[in-house]
């Protein structure tokens, strides 16, 4: 996800988060006024910052129907 910060201003930034909504990503993709897509592969929780080192699992079909579907591939 760093790398957004070397990405053209117009690029589209997809991020896959486990629920933890933090904000850092869609901040710095907002600040570049880059395109960010949020994929959650789980339920969103309120924020700790335990949650940031959890462990999640994504489904690979799952990922590639919203790809498809925001274009991005």
């Amino acid at each position: 996800m760093t790398n957004a910060v070397f990405a053209v201003p117009d690029a589209q930034v997809a991020m896959i988060d486990g629920g933890s909504y933090d904000f850092f990503f869609w901040d710095l993709a907002c600040l570049r006024q880059q395109q960010f897509h949020w994929y959650f592969s789980s339920p969103i929780e309120m924020f700790t910052v335990n949650k940031l080192s959890d462990a999640f699992e994504v489904e690979i079909a799952d990922i590639a129907r919203a790809m498809r579907l925001i274009e991005f591939v």
